[in-house]
């Protein structure tokens, strides 16, 4: 059960943290080196894939 539920807290944060990615500007993008597509290639990921 802890493992089932570590899983989903992991995948719930992966989640999140693509979609604000996605809603990141393209100046917050380079300046951590990402281009717009590399965002949208990780954000059409489902959450259970790292």
């Amino acid at each position: 059960m802890k493992a089932a539920l570590s899983w989903l807290l992991d995948a719930y944060e992966r989640w999140r943290d693509r979609r604000l990615l996605e809603e990141m500007t393209e100046r917050d993008l380079r300046d951590m080196g990402l281009t717009r597509q590399q965002v949208r290639r990780e954000a059409e990921k489902p959450f259970w894939r790292v």
